[in-house]
Order: C-alpha cells, then structure tokens, then sequence
C-alpha cells in the first residue's frame, strides 16, 4: 500500500508497474485527464479521463493515511492506465490548485465581511437579482426555499429539454451532456420522492430516446442512464405510493424495453421488473 501523502513519480511506478505507468505517462502527456476537481481537505481528488471508448471517472481518496482509487473503465487489474495518469496530473497540478484555493478562501473571506454589513433589504435585492440571471440559482432557491413544486419541477424540466436540445446539434458531446444532467440530479438528490422521481425519469426518458432512436452505444449516456435507474428502482422499491401515482412512468419504461434499439436492454427490463415484478420479456 502508498501512503497517498508521500506520492511521488517513483512510487507511482512502483504501485503501478513498469508497463502500466508507460501508458499513464502517455495519457497524462496527451491532456487525456480532464475536469479534475481537488479537496485538499479531505485528500481527495477526482477526473474525467478519455478513454479508448470515451471518458471513465477516476477518483482518489486516503483510507486511513493509505491511498485508494477507482475507475470504471473495463480494466480487470488494478490501477489502471487512467488512474495513473490522474495521480500524475496531480503531481504535477498540486501546488497551483494550492495556490487558487488560498485565493478562493481569501476571496470568500473578504466577501464575508462586505455582506455582513449590508441590510437586509439589500441582501434580498442581490439575491433576486442572480436568481434572475442565473438558472441554476433560481431552481436552487424554488427548491431551499420550497415556494412552488410545480413551478420548481417545470424550471427542472426546461433546463433537461435544452440540455437534450444540444443531441440535435453538430458535434455535440454527450460527455458534457451527462456531466450537466448529473449536476441536475445531484440539485434535487434531497427533495421529496414524487419531485426526484420525476426528475429521474425525466433524465432517464430523454437519454433512452436518444439511445433507441439513433441505435447508440455510447458510454458516457449509457452509465448515467443505468445509474439514474438504480435511483429509480429505489425510490418506486421504498417509497409507498410512488407506483400508484406513477404508472405512465412505467408504461413508458416498458415501451423503451419493446422498442429494443440500444444497448442496455436488459438493464432497461430488470428495472421495470424490479419496479412491477412483473417479468414480461
């Protein structure tokens, strides 16, 4: 086991071995690591690496002084290439996301100190006004502040319509489009069942158009779309009521099944069996 505080170059090598650290290397050197977030606190870091067959999620973390990893790519050894090449990003990177948090805390803390001083009138202004401009922070405050579910869960359902939208444009990527659609469900992780549900399914029914009617097989909308379902089955497994007032839901669930263009079919029927215990295959 290494000691995650004590990462260097030639232990990396050691933990990996010669042949596995060379093609780290590789996809360290080609900007193959992407979208690395890092919590210094915690000791955790986390990224997005392009992969043979599109991006996998790498994550870093310390047990008990130790490091621990994972990736989803379909690798059976341990690390992988993707791994590898994500430690040695943040060899490389450590220092400067040092650097930007200190600024960040700094910055925090001098806002802190500005608001602090302003009324309460002028707070609610500001407040407003970035609810305005800004999406994200309007469906942030409908849901904190729980004002109007309908008009919550339809601000929702407009911001996963665009998002789709983008399938209907030139050189859209799906890695973005699940990035942004996890950042959606990650919003709503906490809200009453009935309103995740029907943000879940949302999500679930726009990628398995997607899926179905062009044929593809792709792996970012595959893994969000058998995760999103896992929540899914949960929820319709957990909480009372959800499956009375919810069987378009299924309905359609079952129709995606028929329809039998993509290829998570039978991920697709095991959640509409685990939901109705019904096996219709």
């Amino acid at each position: 086991m290494m000691k995650l505080a004590n990462l260097s170059k030639e232990r990396i090598k050691e933990f990996a071995g010669e042949v596995i650290y060379r093609r780290g290397v590789d996809y360290f050197r080609d900007d193959m690591v992407e979208d690395f977030q890092y919590d210094p606190k915690r000791f955790t870091f986390q990224a997005m690496v392009q992969g043979s067959y599109g991006f996998y999620d790498v994550e870093v973390w310390s047990n008990r002084g130790y490091l621990q990893a994972n990736c989803n790519c379909p690798f059976d050894g341990y690390p992988c290439k993707h791994i590898v090449a994500v430690l040695l990003y943040f060899l490389e990177n450590k220092d400067k996301y040092l650097t930007e948090l200190k600024k960040q805390n700094d910055l925090k803390s001098a806002m802190s100190k500005k608001l602090s001083k302003l009324s309460k009138d002028e707070l609610i202004k500001m407040i407003l006004t970035f609810s305005e401009n800004h999406s994200t922070i309007r469906r942030e405050l409908l849901l904190q502040l729980s004002i109007d579910d309908d008009k919550s869960l339809r601000s929702f359902e407009k911001a996963i319509d665009r998002i789709f939208n983008r399938c209907e444009s030139d050189g859209f990527s799906t890695y973005e489009i699940s990035r942004e659609l996890k950042k959606i469900l990650k919003q709503v992780e906490k809200t009453e069942p009935d309103f995740q549900v029907k943000v879940l399914w949302k999500t679930i029914s726009g990628i398995l158009y997607q899926l179905n009617e062009y044929g593809m097989n792709d792996i970012p909308f595959e893994e969000l779309v058998i995760e999103a379902l896992d929540k899914f089955v949960d929820l319709f497994q957990t909480v009372a009521g959800l499956k009375e007032n919810n069987r378009k839901m299924i309905s359609e669930l079952k129709n995606y099944g028929e329809w039998g263009n993509c290829g998570i079919i039978d991920e697709v029927w095991e959640a509409y069996y685990l939901i109705t215990g019904d096996d219709v295959k």
